[in-house]
């Protein structure tokens, strides 16, 4: 009796894996599968954020005649630029997210100057460059730094500014001069 019930479930146990060999999906292509599975999109799509999370950096300075300037510049993480390229059978979606700089600026006569200097900003105070608007729209803020030499040669607080196309050699430099009056000049920066 227990010969038979053993002998019984064996064969069971072979038909049982008999029958789920894949013959149904020996036919169809791998996208195919994957589709009905649910899982094409986590195959075919890579998408990246740079940075991945919220950064920031902060800069405090005092000059040698009293000047100091305050520079804390933070990644936006509402607005990006997205690049996409596509490699064998995945496409790539590198999104690279834009930076924002709140400078403050206060001078020896405690007058506190306050910008907060993004894409836009940029825009409106770029009179003699040749840049282009696609230029803006493509491009984001990768440094804004602090001219010491400059700031106390000219005696006007002198930031550089680089605007780049993510991926690319593509940048555009700015020299923002600002004086104790708080009249601010931008000036585009041959490379």
């Amino acid at each position: 009796m227990m010969k038979s019930l053993l002998s019984i479930s064996f064969l069971m146990l072979m038909v049982l894996f008999a029958s789920c060999d894949g013959r149904d999906r020996m036919r169809k292509t791998s996208k195919e599968v994957l589709q009905e599975s649910k899982l094409l999109d986590s195959f075919s799509e890579n998408t990246t954020y740079f940075p991945e999370s919220y950064s920031e950096t902060v800069t405090d300075t005092i000059l040698s005649n009293g000047t100091k300037v305050s520079i804390k510049a933070y990644s936006d993480m509402q607005n990006s630029v997205l690049n996409t390229f596509k490699s064998d059978t995945i496409n790539f979606k590198h999104y690279y997210r834009d930076f924002i700089a709140d400078v403050s600026i206060t001078t020896n006569s405690k007058k506190t100057l306050n910008y907060t200097i993004d894409k836009s900003f940029l825009k409106k105070h770029d009179t003699l460059s040749k840049v282009d608007n696609t230029f803006y729209k493509n491009a984001i803020i990768t440094s804004i730094s602090l001219a010491q030499y400059d700031s106390l040669s000219t005696n006007k607080t002198t930031l550089i500014i680089s605007l780049c196309k993510p991926e690319t050699d593509n940048c555009s430099t700015y020299k923002m001069l600002v004086d104790q009056n708080g009249e601010l000049e931008l000036k585009p920066q041959d490379l």
